[in-house]
Order: structure tokens, then sequence, then C-alpha cells
């Protein structure tokens, strides 16, 4: 028998506050906490299609493939 374990999931659904609270319990500064907010909460996307482009606020997940997405995952698992 072999099992899957598909993390992309984890990384796309991780909220913010959740891995803000993950880290205040394992005592991170304050100051690392409120960068790390940030980093998550102020990203942008935008998508081209075509002559048609369209930007929006991503709130919610880590950058896939990015440091700080391996950095948080352990925490992102804890809430």
């Amino acid at each position: 028998m072999v099992a899957f374990l598909d993390i992309e999931v984890a990384f796309n659904n991780v909220t913010p506050s959740s891995i803000a609270e993950a880290l205040s319990a394992v005592g991170v500064d304050a100051c690392i906490r409120k960068l790390v907010h940030q980093l998550l909460t102020k990203r942008r996307i935008t998508v081209n299609l075509g002559s048609s482009d369209l930007t929006r606020y991503v709130c919610r997940g880590t950058p896939q493939g990015g440091t700080l997405s391996f950095v948080m995952e352990p925490f992102s698992e804890q809430y």
C-alpha cells in the first residue's frame, strides 16, 4: 500500500492569523511575526489573458516554491 500526502493544499489554505498564533506560541518576537504577516497579506497576483490583465490581492496561503513556504509550513500544521 502506498499513501501520498498532498501538501499543496496545506500551502493554499493556511491563514496568516494561524501562522501568527503558532509563531507567538513558540515565542517568536513580535517584529518577526509582523514581518511574516505582512509578507503573507501584502501579496498581489496578476493574471494576463490576451489583452486583459486582472490583479488581485491574496490573503490566504503561502507563496508556493518560496523560502517562506517551507519555513512557515510546520507552523501552519499547529493551528
